[in-house]
C-alpha cells in the first residue's frame, strides 16, 4: 500500500476476513478495479484463507477465538 491510498493493510485484511461494512466493501472494491497490484493482493489473502481452512476446517476460527480470550481472531 502506498502512503497516498485510502485503505491500508487492515483494510485489506478486514476485507478478506468478511469485517468490513457494505459501504467500506462497495468502496474498497471500487478501488481494487483501479489497483490490480492490491487487487493481486487480495486474491492471494483469499487463497490463503481457503487453504488455512482446507488444513483447519471450521476450527481454526474458533481455535483462534478461544486464544484470545473469547474475542474475534483478530482480537478485536
Amino acid at each position: 500500500m502506498k502512503k497516498d491510498d485510502p485503505f491500508t493493510e487492515d483494510d485489506v485484511h478486514d476485507y478478506v476476513d468478511g469485517r468490513m461494512s457494505r459501504q467500506r466493501r462497495q468502496e474498497f472494491e471500487t478501488f481494487l478495479e483501479m489497483n490490480s497490484e492490491i487487487a493481486g493482493v487480495v486474491e492471494a489473502y483469499k487463497r490463503q484463507n481457503q487453504m488455512l481452512r482446507a488444513l483447519f476446517g471450521g476450527g481454526l476460527s474458533n481455535r483462534a477465538r478461544n486464544e484470545n480470550g473469547g474475542g474475534s481472531p483478530a482480537g478485536d
